[in-house]
């Protein structure tokens, strides 16, 4: 390939890279970016050390006003992966269906509300390293751990 040619593409492949990517559409219909985005710190279940779990959980709502929720939960050491998927309720309650993609990943339900406020109150069920309930306030995410009760 003649380098005026690699110069163009490129060229091109970085004006591509650098062009904004139009928004989904449970963005476009004013849906927020991350609807459950946090990691839950590790702890100690039945003498068990439990490595600490992230949920990037988010929301797209449909054309017909339902909720779709979907994303992946992981273990922090990477012994195992899931994927969630679930729907919400106008009301913010929610329920998710949680199943094993890879290794040792966590399966079970997580049910919960999203109060008004932003707030999130979800309860998991499921193997013990899973299995808790998790307190969200407005806004948390990583870089401020889940309550975990």
């Amino acid at each position: 390939m003649s380098r005026g040619r690699k110069l163009g593409v490129f060229l091109v492949s970085s004006v591509m890279a650098g062009a904004p990517l139009a928004p989904s559409p449970g963005h476009a219909q004013g849906a927020p970016a991350g609807f459950m985005n946090t990691f839950i710190p590790g702890r100690i279940v039945s003498n068990r050390r439990c490595p600490g779990l992230t949920w990037h959980i988010d929301r797209t709502v449909r054309a017909d006003q339902t909720v779709s929720l979907s994303g992946p939960i992981w273990y922090e050491n990477g012994s195992g992966m899931s994927f969630a998927t679930g729907t919400g309720q106008a009301d913010g309650r929610f329920s998710l269906d949680v199943k094993t993609m890879s290794g040792d990943g966590p399966a079970g339900t997580i049910t919960g509300q999203r109060m008004p406020d932003g707030s999130i109150d979800a309860t998991s069920a499921g193997p013990p390293c899973f299995a808790g309930t998790v307190h969200l306030d407005p806004g948390q995410n990583s870089a401020n751990p889940a309550r975990r009760q």
